[in-house]
């Protein structure tokens, strides 16, 4: 009984443990992104506007650079 259980249990548990560690890590990487040279608050993806293009700022000041999203301060960019 215990046996058959175990050979259940373990792929299961392996799976579940390998999801929790993909999730924390990919939490991670969303913290900051890279506008250029400086490291900046990452914006979820509802924040970014789609007309904002790599170094043009929106009235709002979050800008989409090719792959990242950033919360960008209109201020900096154009210093």
């Amino acid at each position: 009984m215990f046996s058959n259980m175990k050979t259940y249990f373990t792929p299961l548990f392996l799976a579940l443990l390998l999801l929790s560690l993909g999730m924390k890590s990919s939490e991670a990487q969303n913290e900051m992104c890279t506008y250029g040279t400086v490291e900046m608050d990452k914006c979820s993806i509802s924040e970014c506007i789609s007309d904002c293009r790599d170094k043009v700022t929106h009235s709002t000041g979050r800008c989409i650079t090719i792959d990242t999203c950033c919360c960008v301060n209109r201020d900096d960019v154009h210093r």
